[in-house]
């Protein structure tokens, strides 16, 4: 086992990848998970198995206009989506643009954890382990 990245006062999470590249957040502010923390940023480096090349290549991409600590995240065709609390957040990984994917209808009006599909016009989910198993396809808001 080695570490492929690990920066002080950083949470490495969210790590998705799309076959070529992995993306990932990072959020910094205290080293305790349930503190709060100073930034969420959203960050991408073609996949590597050696922390200096992975070191080398990664790149900032965007900054979350919410700052959470996440586990659930999904990258496909060019774009990742991670869950930040009762919201979810597309971004273009091409060029960093940001939005916030529309919630599945009620009565299921949390996101579910479960994202398996990305283009630039949907969301595919499928339901967590809270409520019945459902499977939601969700129009994504204009990318400005």
């Amino acid at each position: 086992m080695r570490l492929l990245r690990g920066l002080p006062k950083t949470h490495i999470c969210a790590i998705a990848s799309d076959g070529k590249s992995f993306t990932w957040l990072q959020v910094q502010g205290d080293v305790i998970q349930n503190n709060p923390q100073t930034s969420g940023e959203i960050w991408t480096a073609p996949l590597a198995g050696d922390p200096v090349q992975l070191a080398s290549t990664a790149k900032k991409i965007a900054t979350l206009p919410r700052t959470l600590i996440s586990g659930d995240a999904y990258s496909s065709n060019g774009y990742y989506a991670v869950y930040l609390g009762l919201d979810a957040y597309v971004v273009r990984i091409s060029d960093g643009v940001v939005i916030k994917s529309p919630a599945p209808p009620a009565p299921f009006d949390k996101y579910p954890a479960g994202t398996f599909y990305i283009t630039d016009t949907e969301i595919w989910l499928s339901s967590g382990p809270n409520i019945a198993h459902q499977l939601f396809r969700l129009t994504l808001p204009p990318w400005p």
